[in-house]
């Protein structure tokens, strides 16, 4: 079975709306590899908004303001 993203479709804002709404199993269903290794660091930032709001809207708890001066870190 063809992905429904493939080396010929667009990078769009509904292609990476679909992709952020869509379960981590389920992706190679909607992309192959050919348009997953077109999309860009800023594509990437698009889809991680997107997983963000979705979060924002399933768990309303969440308030913006709970966030401020938090900093992500990484440990080595």
């Amino acid at each position: 079975m063809e992905a429904l993203l493939n080396s010929r479709s667009e990078v769009t804002e509904a292609a990476l709306a679909a992709i952020a709404h869509m379960p981590t199993a389920s992706l190679p269903v909607l992309m192959d590899e050919a348009f997953a290794q077109r999309l860009t660091n800023a594509d990437f930032m698009r889809i991680a908004v997107l997983l963000a709001q979705t979060s924002a809207i399933v768990r309303p708890e969440l308030d913006l303001e709970d966030w401020k001066g938090v900093r992500a870190t990484h440990e080595p």
